[in-house]
């Protein structure tokens, strides 16, 4: 195995050699030419392997990839190589790249165009991660070339130690000939092995060194179309999970001793806690005060570099800087927590696959977030110390529930998080002030109230800016009935302990009335900004996959229209139900005159998905909603005007002439919903 010169590579993370002798890598040849049907976005993919070698010291990963260019467009992507490891612990190893065309092999040298780059990918979150990525470009590439690529990376994170975990896919968004999957290990390794949506058995063998060989296999495979609007623990395209077995213990065990609490804490932390103790007695109140305490005065940074991904830092170092991610912050919560006498330690979830962890082997790559789980007077917290500083009491405080909670504690097993609560987050009230000619403009006074998590939500947007944000309702209600203009500042209070905010908006609306195109009438239309912000998932024939629901919740608006002259309406009072959802609409007049009327609408979700046996109910409860979901009053013009009661068509009703007429109406809301949302803010 050779090793660049340093002169031309500054990383000798990189190496270049031909494939280790365990690795299968045969010349390659393709069985024809790619047809229209397997190409996707110019190229087509004759072979996808992978394979892991588990009988050294290190784990190796070797990974081939075959695609043949059949159009312009895919000539960039295959001219392009970018590959990422991390220096801290993984070594790279560019093993061939050939390009295939007209029955002859060119060797390509890809050193002379590599370049490494560390590009942080998600610099924009404040996250750091250190990888790099080793780009290289390959030169004179052609429609018709067949470009193969085989590379290996070697090594992992120390802190994992020799357990193995890893999931792989065998089926692709586009077509691919044939994925394989090749896991070596030695005899004796006890993995456990799960497959899902599908996928292949292996097939084992032993082999002459003693070693296990293990091989999933799956070709000609059609290309998947995930299905939207669908909870984050549904795997979508055929899988294998592989990790060693162990216990819930074992896990926690590895990472328990990086998140000790017990540690003396610094003389500035020592004061927040005089400060904490000194306030309150109420365990839950200094509980709450740690809470916001933490996620006011951490700044969201995470460095996962080398240990960084799995270790959190010092307690004295997280407070010294102000920043940290969910491993520090927690550290630090459950530090805080435990010297103000606190029952607390540091929890592992997934924010994806939590809710069905109970179903899977433990491994140590099992979760991607941490958070703190507090026991007070026999019940269970679970409290999030990066979100947004949080308003309530400790009993009406929203709380993180991710399915499965792993605390990192002696002989620890997976949690149950327990469901979310169903509470009314959202209720707005609005009242319209049409005016006695189309020309003139019309009033609207909104008064809203946020409760829980769409409260914080509110609170963090308020805290960003008071201004920006009645800049922002004014643009919302400026496209629907503009020209709007703010007749006096929002008014805002804010129930920090029960975590409820208030908000009270008026405006003068230049589009009250808006004429038809033929001029012969005018319209006012409502707009549905409560059922298609809250019911999104679009019907398909053949659902195949859960709906996600977001989180359980009761959403409502009253819609009050006050008409000058009264009004002749048809009322309704709607219900529709589906597993996990109900939706009314009523529609009536307030007094006889019909001078007030009244669209009350609400949505309520009372869990986070439905199975897909429950779709087609779904979809006709949606579909009826938009039915009736929004009104429109017409009313006839004459040279522009209202008519007076002396002009109307003999034989005719006058009420119905002079009146409004009321019916169901589809409106798009084609502006998303300004102030609704169906989960709290990530």
């Amino acid at each position: 195995m050779t090793t660049i010169d340093s002169t031309a590579l500054a990383e000798p993370q990189v190496m270049f050699s031909a494939a280790p002798d365990w690795g299968e890598v045969p010349p390659f040849a393709p069985p024809g030419r790619a047809s229209p049907a397997q190409g996707n976005e110019g190229r087509c993919f004759w072979l996808s392997d992978t394979q892991i070698c588990l009988t050294g010291d290190r784990p190796v990963w070797l990974s081939r990839i075959v695609s043949e260019v059949t159009s312009p467009d895919g000539l960039q992507a295959a001219a392009t190589i970018d590959l990422d490891f991390d220096p801290a612990f993984e070594r790279l190893t560019i093993h061939h790249v050939r390009v295939l065309r007209d029955g002859e092999v060119r060797e390509v040298d890809v050193r002379l165009g590599l370049e490494i780059f560390r590009r942080e990918r998600d610099l924009e979150r404040a996250r750091y991660d250190g990888r790099l990525t080793a780009h290289m470009a390959i030169p004179d590439i052609r429609v018709g070339d067949v470009v193969d690529l085989c590379h290996s990376i070697e090594g992992q994170n120390r802190v994992l130690g020799d357990r193995f975990a890893a999931a792989w896919a065998l089926g692709w968004p586009t077509w691919m000939a044939e994925t394989r999957v090749r896991l070596l290990h030695r005899a004796g390794r006890q993995l456990s092995l799960r497959s899902l949506a599908g996928a292949p058995q292996p097939r084992r063998s032993e082999r002459p060194d003693g070693s296990v060989e293990l091989v999933w296999l799956a070709r000609d495979t059609a290309p998947i179309t995930p299905e939207p609007d669908v909870p984050g623990w549904v795997a979508h395209y055929p899988t294998v999970r592989v990790t060693d077995v162990m216990s819930w213990a074992d896990v926690a065990d590895t990472f328990r001793g990086g998140y000790v609490t017990t540690a003396p804490l610094s003389n500035d932390l020592e004061a927040e806690v005089a400060t904490i103790s000194a306030a309150s007695a109420d365990p839950a109140v200094r509980a709450v005060m740690a809470l916001r305490l933490v996620q006011s005065g951490l700044r969201y940074q995470a460095v996962n570099i080398g240990d960084g991904g799995f270790v959190p830092r010092p307690i004295d170092r997280i407070w010294a800087s102000r920043s940290g991610d969910c491993k520090d912050a927690s550290r630090l919560l459950a530090a805080l927590m435990r010297r103000l006498g606190l029952e607390a330690d540091t929890v592992l979830v997934n924010t994806w696959r939590g809710w069905v962890l109970n179903e899977e082997a433990p491994s140590l790559t099992a979760f991607d977030h941490c958070i703190v789980g507090l026991k007070l007077e026999g019940k269970r917290y679970w409290l999030d110390p990066t979100r947004f500083s949080q308003g309530g009491r400790l009993e009406v405080l929203h709380q993180s529930r991710f399915g499965w909670a792993l605390p990192l504690v002696a002989d620890a097993e997976l949690e149950a998080m327990g469901d979310e609560p169903l509470i009314h987050v959202y209720e707005a009230c609005e009242r319209f002030d049409l005016p006695e000619q189309p020309d003139l403009p019309g009033g609207l006074t909104v008064r809203t109230t946020y409760r829980g998590w769409r409260a914080d939500a509110m609170r963090r947007r308020i805290q960003n800016g008071v201004a920006s944000l009645a800049t922002e309702f004014v643009d919302y209600y400026d496209r629907v009935w503009g020209p709007v203009a703010a007749l006096e500042p929002l008014a805002i209070s804010d129930d920090l302990e029960e975590n409820q905010i208030d908000v009270v908006e008026r405006y003068s609306i230049g589009r009250g009335w808006e004429k038809g195109p033929d001029g012969a009438a005018a319209v006012f239309e409502t707009f549905d900004d409560l059922f298609r912000p809250h019911l999104t998932a679009v019907r398909s024939s053949d659902r195949r996959s859960p709906i996600d629901l977001g989180l359980p919740r009761r959403v409502t608006v009253e819609t009050e229209i006050h008409i000058p002259d009264g009004s002749s309406i048809t009322a309704w009072a709607r219900i529709f139900k589906a597993p996990g959802v109900e939706v009314r609409s009523k529609f009536v007049a307030e007094d006889e005159r019909g001078l007030v009327t009244r669209l009350s609408r609400s949505v309520e979700v009372d869990r986070l998905w439905i199975g897909p046996e429950d779709a087609e109910q779904y979809f006709n409860l949606r579909d009826d909603a938009f039915r009736s979901a929004s009104v429109f009053l017409t009313r006839p013009l004459k040279n522009g005007r209202f008519s007076p009661p002396s002009e109307t068509t003999v034989g005719q009703d006058w009420r119905q002439i002079l009146g409004w007429v009321a019916r169901v109406g589809i409106i798009s809301a084609m502006l998303g919903a300004l102030h609704m949302c169906n989960s709290p803010p990530a």
